[in-house]
């Protein structure tokens, strides 16, 4: 993680402290996702890591669309996608609160050459189970 930075949040009525940065890689800087170490004292339930991704003004329905396909996405939380815990408020702004699921980024590390059939393969049962949720993935 770049240096990180102290940041405050709401959840639930309550105040969380934890430190973080933007998360970034080459070419791409995304201020409005952060990635955030929890301090232990105000975490209470949530995980030690966790994602904030704050609101933009000029893509507020497609937050909004984000917080309705993550609870659609239910049952794959957690096993396929993460964790999606609900709307928290930093600086004023809402942010989706998820768990980091961790994993390598471009920058971290190389990304490893799968070849295309095991890429068909691994990617089949997360596919079919938010396809049976009702999630229709236009990009693929």
């Amino acid at each position: 993680m770049a240096s990180a930075d102290a940041f405050q949040f709401e959840f639930q009525s309550r105040a969380l402290t934890g430190h973080g940065a933007p998360v970034s890689m080459p070419g791409f800087f995304f201020a409005n996702v952060l990635r955030v170490e929890l301090d232990e004292k105000t975490r209470g339930r949530l995980p030690r890591k966790i994602i904030l991704k704050t609101a933009q003004e000029e893509y507020q329905a497609l937050f909004d669309n984000e917080a309705r396909v993550y609870e659609k996405l239910a049952q794959v939380q957690g096993k396929y996608i993460p964790d999606y815990y609900g709307i928290a408020a930093i600086n004023g702004s809402p942010a989706h609160l998820l768990s980091d699921i961790g994993g390598i980024t471009m920058e971290d590390e190389a990304m490893p050459s799968l070849d295309e059939k095991t890429l068909r393969e691994g990617l089949k049962g997360p596919l079919e189970a938010i396809r049976r949720a009702g999630i229709i993935l236009e990009d693929l």
